[in-house]
């Protein structure tokens, strides 16, 4: 999230230094970096403040997880924004004063025999500057300005709609189909040896889930008929359709009741139950010491004593017990999907406390479908709070109304599309996607916020505006995108979980949320985002070099024309 904001937001500062110091080449670099941050600062201030306190508020969430990555992220977007300004800025005006000097960028100690104006660039380094390769001037200037003429035409306008309509329509049948689902193995890369084995495990051996039921404290004497009731419905398919009858149920007191019915002596209702209480407990632990101690482990004595092998004739049983615990399986096919196992764990929850109150049934799995439970309705409320803190900041830092319903709608289809083509790709909601999610929201405000920015600074007609906002912010917004989306590329060999999705998160927010900053937003905006007549401050600019909507500033464009003429 900080790569992509940071690297967006220095491009929009070095773009903006550049366009001032191609229309105002007679301000010093100290001005023109004012300038600069003038302009770009406040561009830079919208997405930096907009986000900031969309994760801040965000990390009220109730997963812990998720909280710290939202308020680690929200102090970070603080931390960014104030080094764009205290360091980044002064890197900017250093460069400016070395290329004023003509000394080489990477070997700024040396000078070049041969002047190098700021708007000629020749190379990367000194080694290009000496061999005189010269990069092409304003390529991505013009490229934009050809392609914003292009889509603002009635075609283009047309075509582009359409387009991202369907594109649209694309997101939200992903998203209503997605759902919530993780497994711990899926940590595992996939040439694991643990990967190996479970993959065999499923083909051949897979089963259910195993499960305890916890009863802790109470009378369980006085809960005979309970427990019993409770083993029973862990043994009956109707009441309980989700435990696999082929597998062992592990009941205790079945089988202690089992071994009572064959004693002398002792005296049992009509249900089988003990009416003693005091030979409940002694038989019990006479009990546990030979026909039951495969159970062992699933009865706990209130004096410890009775579980000792040497000791337990002289512990005092008539303590009773502090817990015992019943075990049993889950069916498959109530286990395979997230969702499903999520209902699965509520509906037995509730089942085994009617029956027993207090008792509960738990598996070190119900950690994870836990938050296959709670992940999504999380989720959604976090978009829900970013989304009305993007509403309330974008409508007081851009107060055109015309302007940023739009940049919300670009966002807002940005997030829809990132979240529905994730399903498409076979990415399932967890606490992993569920932060890449929410980086795009990040990403996409930066993306759009930019060019709208712009738009309000340009002046003239609605296509005019458009076009301009793209000439003078797509190439700062397209670095960003790819520099993005080379920085994370090499992840989408990884056979890590982890970095797969987040590949495919980070890939389809920077395409997705790029297009629609850098192609459905201008067009919205030459439909509706009206005229503006220029002021003093835009009068005086327009009088020194201005670029054309290829990109080229009006000198260049002159002397283009005289050499075709002459030709």
């Amino acid at each position: 999230l900080l790569l992509g904001l940071g690297v967006d937001d220095a491009f929009v500062l070095a773009g903006e230094f550049s366009k001032v110091t191609r229309e105002r080449p007679h301000l010093s670099a100290e001005e023109r970096v004012v300038m600069a941050v003038k302009y770009g600062g406040v561009s830079v201030l919208i997405t930096s403040v907009t986000d900031c306190l969309a994760f801040l508020v965000g990390s009220s969430t109730a997963l812990p997880a998720l909280s710290f990555f939202c308020a680690f992220a929200g102090m970070g977007i603080i931390f960014c924004f104030v080094f764009q300004l205290t360091f980044f800025v002064p890197c900017l005006l250093l460069n400016a004063k070395r290329s004023e000097a003509n000394r080489y960028d990477i070997l700024c100690c040396a000078t070049s025999k041969r002047e190098h104006p700021f708007d000629d660039p020749r190379g990367g380094c000194c080694f290009f500057s000496c061999c005189g390769v010269k990069f092409p001037a304003h390529t991505l200037e013009k490229a934009f300005g050809h392609l914003g003429r292009a889509v603002t035409s009635v075609p283009g306008k047309a075509l582009v709609l359409f387009a991202f309509v369907a594109t649209f329509a694309g997101g939200i049948a992903g998203v209503t189909q997605i759902y919530a689902d993780f497994k711990l193995e899926w940590f595992f890369p996939d040439d694991s040896y643990v990967n190996r084995f479970l993959t065999i495990n499923e083909e051949y051996f897979q089963t259910g889930t195993p499960f305890s039921v916890y009863t802790v404290e109470g009378d369980y004497f006085k809960d005979q008929k309970k427990l019993k009731d409770l083993g029973n419905f862990l043994r009956d398919e109707e009441r309980a359709p989700w435990i696999d009858q082929r597998e062992d149920v592990g009941d205790w007191f079945k089988a202690y009741l089992g071994y009572a019915e064959d004693l002398s002596g002792v005296d049992l209702d009509d249900d089988g139950l003990f009416e003693d209480e005091d030979t409940f407990y002694k038989e019990l632990v006479d009990w546990y010491h030979d026909e039951g101690s495969e159970y062992s482990s699933s009865i706990k004595f209130v004096d410890e004593a009775c579980e000792d092998e040497d000791d337990y004739k002289d512990c005092d049983y008539a303590k009773g017990i502090n817990a015992t615990k019943l075990d049993a399986t889950f069916k498959l096919e109530f286990t395979n999907l997230g969702t499903d196992r999520y209902e699965t764990m509520i509906a037995l929850r509730a089942a085994v406390a009617d029956i027993l109150p207090g008792s509960f049934p738990y598996s070190p799995q119900f950690l994870f479908w836990e938050e296959t439970g709670v992940i999504q309705a999380e989720l959604v409320n976090n978009l829900i709070v970013c989304g009305i803190v993007i509403i309330v900041i974008i409508g007081l830092l851009i107060p055109h109304i015309r302007v940023s319903v739009w940049v919300v709608t670009a966002i807002f289809m940005t997030v829809v599309n990132v979240v529905g083509y994730l399903h498409w790709w076979d990415v399932t909601i967890s606490g992993v996607s569920t932060i890449y999610i929410l980086i795009s929201v990040g990403l996409a405000v930066d993306y759009s916020a930019h060019v709208a920015h712009v738009f309000v600074l340009s002046t003239g007609d609605s296509d005019k505006r458009a076009v301009d906002a793209m000439v003078r912010i797509g190439p700062s917004v397209f670095n960003a995108v790819g520099s993005t989306m080379v920085a994370v590329v090499a992840l989408s060999f990884s056979t890590s979980f982890v970095f797969r999705v987040f590949f495919k998160a980070i890939c389809l927010t920077v395409t997705l949320g790029g297009v629609h900053g850098l192609v459905f937003l201008p067009v919205v905006l030459s439909i509706f985002g009206g005229s503006k007549e220029p002021e003093a401050d835009d009068e005086v600019v327009a009088k020194k070099p201005q670029p054309d909507g290829n990109g080229l500033p009006d000198t260049e464009r002159d002397a283009d024309a005289q050499s075709a003429t002459s030709n």
